[in-house]
């Protein structure tokens, strides 16, 4: 049986997960959507916006998940952010 967490920082831990999830979701909807398209070349301002979120993606997920990071995502975080630069399109 899971013991019940009764620390009185309870919320503000909650609330810091909480946080964490959403930044780390909201940069991997941004770097699904640039991949997803098909039919728009990007810029140089979007390449280097790319390449921050790949880089964050990785970040937040090795700090705040504390999970090892799988091929896919060391794809995104290493090599993708390079092929959009080179090629200005992922789609």
């Amino acid at each position: 049986m899971r013991r019940l967490d009764t620390s009185p920082d309870i919320d503000n831990r909650i609330d810091e997960y909480m946080m964490n999830m959403r930044d780390l979701m909201s940069a991997m909807d941004y770097t699904f959507s640039i991949c997803a398209n098909k039919h728009d070349y990007a810029t140089d301002e979007e390449c280097d916006t790319f390449e921050t979120v790949c880089k964050f993606v990785g970040a937040k997920w090795r700090s705040f998940l504390k999970l090892s990071c799988p091929p896919k995502l060391h794809m995104l975080e290493s090599h993708m952010w390079k092929h959009l630069r080179k090629f200005r399109n992922l789609g």
